[in-house]
């Protein structure tokens, strides 16, 4: 299965003379630079600290960065545990165990840890993100990243599923997108956690932002299924993302109902049958929420969480039975380019909003379920 697929190991060797001396007190130092920058909530001070030349680790350090500036840690420190190794690049690149501890504003303390690259550039440290080992597709479209070796084959399998995703996916939303997609595969949930921002808390097996990579969280024993419907998910979002640039400010419930309508197919037939049971329950026992009370990622209450893409996913389903997939896309679009849900409603499908919701709650009170078709 794995054959096809080819890894680029890191290859250790012993650094030039000025490199072994620079690095061991200059790392530190650099760390302790950083860690100031995030107690003193300085995103610019922080950033210029970082190592730019992966895109997708570049934004995700902006996003990291601009939520410590909106929610300060009480507590935050880096340290080295063990020396550094490393790579052959000139004795520039160094690979060392890092710690990362911090504490949020009346909130336990929380302690992540896991291999980190460093590297030189222009004379001066920078922090390089985690020190990812590779797995790719033979023509590059897609680049698979893992730290632990027992997710060796489950990068392999990400490989080789994501094409088929993609296309899924692609043709779902209509965006031929042909981009290199890069996933990054986490062992720990705490890990993926701390890698989005510093305050995120959430249960979750998978994150993507606009520009940022895919990131799921997987285990040596996750099955192919498991594996398709994260990465369709994700890569729902990536499509979404891609047809406006006021996306990350479409209503959360929009956003999570597209990524989940594109998982729905490896979800299997019962997996959307069930969604259409508990919401017609929901429906009957006056249990579903108003669109607003899901529509904001940072207020929506937790045990509306749930909701978000559950009832989302099924209004999603509706809107693309009820007017097909090209508008539904248009109505998404319309969103992801800053119209409000009702101006893209009106715009789309030539009602207001208001009489979309009417008549979506009212066909769940009905004798006969809606729209069940296979590609939606």
């Amino acid at each position: 299965m794995h054959a096809i697929l080819l890894a680029a190991a890191i290859v250790l060797v012993q650094p030039a003379p000025a490199a072994r001396d620079d690095a061991p007190t200059a790392v530190p130092l650099l760390l302790d630079r950083m860690a100031e920058a995030v107690l003193s909530a300085d995103a610019e001070r922080y950033l210029a600290l970082i190592d730019p030349t992966e895109p997708e680790f570049a934004k995700e350090q902006e996003n990291w960065a601009k939520d410590f500036v909106e929610r300060p840690a009480a507590a935050f420190t880096l340290e080295l545990d063990g020396g550094l190794l490393f790579e052959m690049d000139g004795g520039n690149a160094a690979i060392g165990t890092l710690t990362m501890r911090w504490r949020m504003p009346e909130r336990p303390e929380r302690t992540v840890q896991h291999p980190a690259r460093f590297t030189k550039r222009d004379g001066a440290w920078r922090y390089g993100g985690e020190a990812w080992k590779r797995v790719e597709a033979p023509d590059g479209s897609n680049v698979a990243l893992y730290l632990d070796d027992a997710l060796r084959d489950v990068a392999a399998s990400v490989i080789e599923l994501l094409p088929e995703v993609r296309e899924h996916v692609n043709a779902g939303f209509e965006t031929p997108l042909d981009h290199v997609q890069v996933v990054k595969v986490y062992a720990e949930m705490e890990h993926l956690q701390a890698s989005i921002f510093l305050s995120y808390e959430d249960a979750l097996g998978g994150w993507n932002e606009p520009g940022e990579s895919i990131k799921i969280l997987a285990s040596p024993r996750s099955p192919a299924r498991q594996l398709r419907v994260l990465l369709a998910h994700e890569y729902g979002h990536v499509a979404t993302f891609s047809m406006g640039d006021r996306a990350t400010e479409i209503p959360w419930w929009v956003a999570e109902g597209a990524a989940e309508l594109a998982s729905e197919r490896y979800s299997g037939r019962t997996g959307a049958e069930a969604v259409d049971r508990m919401i017609r329950q929901l429906a009957e026992q006056g249990g579903l929420a108003d669109w607003d009370q899901l529509s904001d990622f940072r207020n929506t209450r937790p045990e509306h969480g749930m909701l978000v893409y559950k009832q989302g996913q099924h209004m999603l389903g509706y809107v693309s039975g009820r007017f097909g997939r090209t508008a539904r896309n248009q109505w998404i679009a319309r969103m992801t380019r800053g119209e409000t849900v009702d101006e893209a409603t009106r715009g789309a499908f030539g009602m207001p909003f208001a009489d979309l919701d009417r008549e979506w709650r009212a066909s769940l009170l009905a004798a006969t379920p809606g729209d069940e078709s296979e590609e939606r």
